[in-house]
């Protein structure tokens, strides 16, 4: 057991958390796969949102270095979580951040893609997006509470 209570993240924890977590946007978008404009399998692809052009190479570097950085972080968080450096509430508002910027990633993934019938898939998108950025931004603010709550009152 820990003599000392475990504290709230300080300015620059809270801006490598927020970091950490829209690092789930990109990592998202490059595990889904490859979005370009070549087609080839496609003879006239529909586009909801024109995608932006990317050289593989950067592709590549930017989706597996922020895949790298989000498991990375999601360990910092584990491990201070863990070792008692953190409230455990802390979880409680990294986790569902987390999954909106990933939610966020893979709209961009379908809202880009090469297909006939684009529209519906960014439609799909969309009608999610409003209920589960509501539910994310409820359990957010929730926790972020509780963390508070739980960080003043707790005994020094």
């Amino acid at each position: 057991m820990h003599s000392e209570r475990p504290g709230r993240p300080g300015t620059v924890e809270r801006v490598v958390l927020l970091a950490g977590a829209g690092f789930a946007f990109p990592a998202t978008w490059w595990v889904l796969g490859r979005i370009d404009d070549s087609g080839a399998w496609i003879a006239d692809p529909d586009y909801a949102v024109r995608p932006p052009q990317i050289d593989r190479g950067l592709a590549h570097v930017i989706g597996a270095g922020s895949t790298l950085l989000a498991v990375l972080t999601i360990f910092v968080v584990a491990g201070s979580i863990a070792s008692g450096r953190w409230c455990r509430c802390v979880a409680g508002v990294f986790g569902p951040l987390g999954a909106g910027f990933a939610y966020a990633g893979m709209a961009g993934h379908v809202l880009t893609a090469p297909v006939i019938g684009a529209n519906i898939g960014a439609g799909l998108v969309m009608l999610g997006a409003v209920p589960a950025a509501g539910t994310l931004i409820s359990i957010i603010s929730i926790s972020w509470r509780a963390c508070m709550r739980t960080h003043d009152s707790a005994p020094a």
